[in-house]
């Protein structure tokens, strides 16, 4: 009995140190716990340390920073209600007695040099860029061609007057004027340039509207009135226009020739000119080139050749087609005309080598559009009714450079 109670007191024992144990694990475990906690905050507390540290560094700046500022507010404060300055009047402004600007004496005497100085420079740049040929000089200086004379600008139109004629031949209608005086200047420059046996004349130009079909007409009749026995004929089969100058049919002309259509007696008219004839183009072929180059056109020249004295032959234009480079080849003298301040040296030196490539035997150059309305066109012009120097004036002769250039 007495080992049964020993044994329930060391079971008591047990039991309750056992107790205190799980007590004493336990109150380990909070205070490990705890100790967690205090050491994050710790952490927590030591952040905010350094935040608190950075943002008292900040405030005793900004304060040191606003007191600098307190302290220089109030002396600008003071320095303003003292009014000092370091200004003082020295000379009372007294006004001009005449106006300071403008200057119209000074600016009248700039205009007058200024205009005297860029008028010639603006004229030199105008005539350096314009390349178009406009007096007899540029043509011996860059075409390096006879030049046989000018023909003056005149208002010719397709009007009809007296007898069907045209107003363009004003070697007909009004054969004393200046204007014929010229085309009868430059026969006679043809005349004495050519030989005796040479009869055909070809009459063209590098571009349209230069007045090549005018100038062959007008030829055409001051040939026929120093008593050669002329024949024009319209090798235009482009844009023919003789028919339309000389008011004749167009039906039957030389085209009809040279297909075998009609002979010669059937197209040659009769105009209003002694001695005069014309052989219309007829009609317009397709083929112009080929019908040129046909193996007949040469025995109908010799025809031609052995009833008139002279031949002048209209063509197209040398750089608008291939037809007047193919005429030269069969015709003894070929006359180049040139609008004067349009046609440029490019073109004309492109139309002269085109001749020159099949030895076309090119006798010179006309300028044609030569203004003579201020008297004698330099050395070059005629006998005219001319006006006194003194009704011309200084703006007259200052004109003259300019209006060769039209």
């Amino acid at each position: 009995m007495r080992w049964g109670m020993i044994d329930d007191e060391i079971f008591r024992v047990v039991d309750s140190m056992k107790s205190q144990y799980d007590v004493a694990l336990r109150n380990e475990l909070a205070l490990k716990g705890e100790l967690v906690r205090l050491k994050e905050e710790s952490q927590s507390l030591g952040k905010h340390a350094v935040a608190y540290s950075v943002l008292a560094r900040d405030v005793y700046t900004n304060k040191e920073m606003y007191e600098v500022l307190l302290k220089r507010l109030k002396e600008t404060s003071i320095t303003g209600g003292m009014q000092t300055t370091n200004v003082r009047v020295l000379d009372k402004a007294l006004p001009p007695s005449i106006p300071f600007r403008p200057r119209r004496i000074l600016n009248i005497f700039l205009a007058i040099i200024l205009g005297l100085i860029m008028g010639p420079v603006v004229a030199i740049f105008f005539e350096h860029i314009d390349n178009s040929v406009k007096t007899p000089e540029d043509i011996e200086r860059y075409l390096n061609i006879p030049y046989l004379g000018p023909l003056p600008d005149f208002q010719g139109q397709n009007s009809e007057r007296a007898g069907g004629q045209s107003t363009m031949l004003v070697t007909s209608l009004d054969p004393k004027s200046v204007t014929a005086e010229a085309y009868r200047s430059v026969r006679t420059s043809i005349i004495f340039s050519s030989p005796d046996d040479r009869k055909t004349l070809l009459v063209t130009s590098s571009n349209p509207t230069e007045g090549k079909s005018v100038t062959s007409s007008n030829l055409a009749v001051t040939m026929a009135q120093n008593g050669a026995r002329t024949l024009l004929l319209d090798m235009d089969f482009r844009r023919p226009v003789l028919h339309k100058i000389f008011n004749v049919p167009q039906e039957k002309g030389f085209s009809n020739m040279l297909v075998g259509d009609a002979g010669v007696d059937d197209v040659i008219a009769r105009t209003n000119v002694p001695n005069l004839d014309v052989i219309p183009s007829g009609h317009i072929p397709p083929n112009p080139a080929e019908l040129l180059s046909s193996d007949g056109i040469a025995s109908f020249m010799d025809i031609f050749k052995s009833r008139y004295d002279r031949i002048v032959i209209d063509s197209p234009p040398i750089l608008s087609a291939t037809d007047p480079v193919i005429i030269s080849t069969f015709v003894d003298e070929v006359l180049m005309v040139i609008k004067m301040g349009e046609t440029s040296r490019e073109l004309v030196q492109t139309a002269i080598g085109k001749l020159h490539h099949v030895k076309a035997n090119l006798i010179g150059t006309v300028l044609n559009g030569v203004d003579t309305g201020q008297g004698n066109y330099y050395q070059y012009q005629y006998y005219g009714d001319r006006q006194p120097e003194t009704e011309q004036g200084v703006f007259g002769r200052l004109r003259k450079p300019f209006l060769m250039r039209k």
